[in-house]
């Protein structure tokens, strides 16, 4: 099984319990670019005890940050808590971590594309920190831009969000949810 769907499992059966649970980071960035991805996150609003209660092989790697691994079906998949931050005293852990929702969450990650999360069940992008709204905002709306034009642009827009990335056409979702 393959991480993508060992991901896809933990967010259905986290949905299944009444959680809220979503793909997050960067396979969502990476699956608008149109490449694949090194491994797939879960972001939710599970507590890590609950977490760990709901599947029976998971590894403590920083709950108190609200972070669980999920062992399942020969795959390791981070579960990690919908979660606020501050105080970081060392410069990279928070000294005050406290559970928080979906939106609150996507504002705390370190690039606004991120920040967006993709429900596998309902096959939306969900874009808190409106990264696709910021796209169409700063388009051009001189002349009508046909799609070929907009992936283009939108290309460009990544590019400038996150320099350094190789040249590609990158495709937008046709299902983004913006709330």
């Amino acid at each position: 099984m393959s991480n993508r769907k060992a991901a896809i499992e933990i967010v259905g059966r986290l949905q299944h319990e009444g959680f809220q649970a979503l793909l997050a980071g960067g396979c969502v960035r990476d699956m608008l670019l149109d490449r694949p991805a090194k491994d797939y996150d879960v972001a939710t609003d599970a507590r890590p005890e609950q977490v760990m209660g709901l599947f029976p092989r998971t590894i403590k790697v920083g709950a108190k940050f609200g972070v669980v691994i999920v062992l399942t079906r020969g795959q390791q998949v981070e579960v990690a808590t919908f979660r606020t931050e501050s105080g970081y005293d060392d410069g990279r852990h928070p000294t005050t971590v406290t559970f928080s929702s979906a939106a609150e969450d996507a504002s705390r990650r370190d690039f606004t594309i991120n920040g967006m999360f993709y429900d596998p069940r309902s096959e939306q992008v969900i874009d808190y920190e409106h990264f696709v709204a910021s796209f169409y905002r700063v388009r051009v709306h001189l002349y009508p831009v046909g799609p070929v034009l907009e992936l283009v642009l939108l290309g460009h827009f990544v590019r400038r969000e996150l320099p350094g990335l190789p040249y590609e056409d990158y495709p937008l979702p046709h299902l983004v949810r913006q709330d």
